[in-house]
């Protein structure tokens, strides 16, 4: 119930829109094991919603949800370690925060994997992962990946260049618009 209530409180459905409420609601979730609410409080504190920013225990709580099975605090962890967003770059962290997230099945983890393994950033270039990945992603239905996988496979060889016109082909249809 508490949850519920900081998401009503945080949305503002059915009730004024208060941060801070919100803020205590998503606390008293998380401090029941709520993975979810320790997510949200995580959010609170890193964008100060409701409470004082406090990047320190935002990490702590993303830590709590993502310890609890929450894919989408796995994920923000390994963003925030990859792009060094508040702490220092630590890309180890940020690819074991990310593989935790993949698998979870979290398709926008698998992207950034894909990008990673792409680009050779922190890990060797491997294109065979990269694929892997995005088309792990990509099969979830997520747009960015799908577009990510048909530029890598407009670059590859004959046949790769037709599955990458299909899958260029998709992500526009979907909108995606980079």
């Amino acid at each position: 119930a508490a949850f519920a209530l900081g998401s009503l409180y945080l949305n503002g459905d059915g009730v004024v829109r208060n941060a801070a409420m919100a803020a205590g609601w998503f606390r008293r979730a998380a401090e029941a094991g709520h993975g979810d609410g320790a997510y949200n409080l995580g959010n609170a504190y890193r964008l100060g919603l409701g409470t004082q920013q406090n990047l320190t225990l935002a990490l702590q709580w993303y830590r709590y949800a993502a310890d609890h099975g929450s894919a989408i605090a796995a994920f923000t962890l390994g963003r925030i370690y990859r792009l060094g967003d508040g702490v220092r770059r630590d890309y180890p962290q940020a690819i074991d925060w990310l593989k935790i997230a993949a698998e979870r099945k979290f398709a926008p983890a698998e992207q950034d994997l894909g990008q990673l393994y792409q680009e050779g950033i922190a890990v060797p270039r491997d294109l065979e992962k990269a694929i892997y990945w995005y088309q792990r992603a990509a099969s979830r239905g997520h747009t960015p990946a799908i577009y990510d996988l048909a530029r890598l496979m407009l670059d590859g060889n004959t046949a790769q260049r037709g599955i990458g016109l299909t899958y260029l082909i998709k992500a526009a249809e979907s909108g995606f618009a980079p």
